[in-house]
């Protein structure tokens, strides 16, 4: 299910975006990740924010954001690198009619700062008496929640660009 559309969208094979090679595997990875933060973010809703298991899912998380990344970095290359001329077009799409929404909300909000937040918390928690005080037990709780709702904002604004950039790529037909 997490793959399914990035399935049917990769059958067109006019749309270079749509990359079979890259977009299941980045819409698999961000499934997964979204998947843990809205399941981590009811525990944060019920008080379970500090568990050990918590931790560990966050740090799970966070590897896999960090592939997530890497996969978006792939594409963006076969995009930038194609002879392609839709391939031109959609990165100009990304780059610029959708910077604020893929670079700010996808790049940053979604992934990056989540990641930074995380290990911030980690750091705080794990290595430091921070959390021992009600202050700190719910500053490390707010941390945790705000990293949640980031990487679900950012999984939101990834597909939303993913089709909004490519539709407006012209197509191409084969033998024109």
């Amino acid at each position: 299910v997490v793959i399914y559309t990035a399935m049917l969208l990769s059958d067109l094979a006019a749309v270079p975006m749509w990359s079979r090679t890259y977009l299941p595997f980045i819409f698999l990875m961000s499934g997964v990740s979204t998947g843990i933060s809205a399941a981590l973010l009811g525990t944060v809703a019920s008080g379970g924010a500090l568990t050990r298991i918590n931790h560990r899912f966050c740090l799970t998380d966070d590897v896999i954001i960090i592939v997530e990344l890497v996969a978006i970095g792939a594409l963006l290359s076969f995009l930038a690198n194609s002879a392609n001329v839709g391939s031109q077009a959609t990165l100009a799409e990304l780059l610029g009619t959708f910077q604020l929404e893929f670079i700010g909300g996808v790049l940053l909000l979604g992934t990056s700062i989540p990641v930074v937040i995380s290990i911030t918390v980690t750091v705080l928690h794990q290595f430091t008496e921070f959390g021992e005080s009600v202050f700190g037990s719910r500053v490390l709780t707010y941390g945790y929640g705000t990293k949640y709702v980031l990487v679900l904002v950012g999984g939101f604004l990834l597909r939303y660009v993913v089709l909004l950039a490519a539709v407006k790529t012209p197509l191409a037909v084969p033998g024109l």
